[in-house]
């Protein structure tokens, strides 16, 4: 369970590869596919993965998420689903 958010996620590998779609869980999903790419992107580059230039990958995705619910209208929906990691 994650203390912050109070969601117990517990996928099985069906469901992460098909897409089990459930609100609670698409942040999860969006930040661990975001980590399997980083992590082999680093791999291509022979570098090791560190948690600094992770948290900047991360930063990247929520300026791109947030530039386009601003654009289509949605910004409450984005403020909501990634409520538990924006800075305050």
């Amino acid at each position: 369970m994650y203390e912050r958010t109070d969601i117990l996620i517990d996928l099985n590998v069906l469901e992460i590869i098909i897409g089990f779609q459930d609100e609670n869980v698409i942040m999860f999903k969006a930040v661990y596919l975001l980590a399997k790419t980083f992590i082999l992107r680093c791999s291509d580059e022979n570098k090791f993965p560190n948690l600094t230039a992770f948290k900047k990958c991360i930063t990247q995705f929520l300026l791109v998420e947030k530039s386009m619910a601003m654009r289509n209208s949605k910004i409450t929906e984005f403020k909501n689903m990634w409520s538990c990691i924006l800075p305050s």
